[in-house]
């Protein structure tokens, strides 16, 4: 694989997550991104997998994460 980087691993492990339902902020934690934001940047779901849509959603509006006092889930 000449073309293959090791920041590439960054990428597949965004994606994996998101296809496995991983929540954003779950998943911005686990990869220690500053913000959902980068998450869209970082996960890839396959075109068939529904997360896709609502990833791409979320990467056209301004996402603002749960404050600290907040049970985490998204409204």
């Amino acid at each position: 694989m000449p073309s293959f980087r090791t920041h590439d691993l960054r990428h597949v492990f965004g994606t994996r997550l998101a296809a496995m339902g991983v929540r954003l902020q779950r998943t911005q934690e686990l990869m220690g991104l500053s913000s959902v934001q980068m998450v869209v940047r970082y996960a890839h779901p396959d075109e068939t997998d529904p997360a896709r849509a609502a990833i791409e959603e979320l990467s056209r509006r301004q996402i603002q994460p749960p404050n600290s006092q907040d049970d985490g889930s998204w409204r």
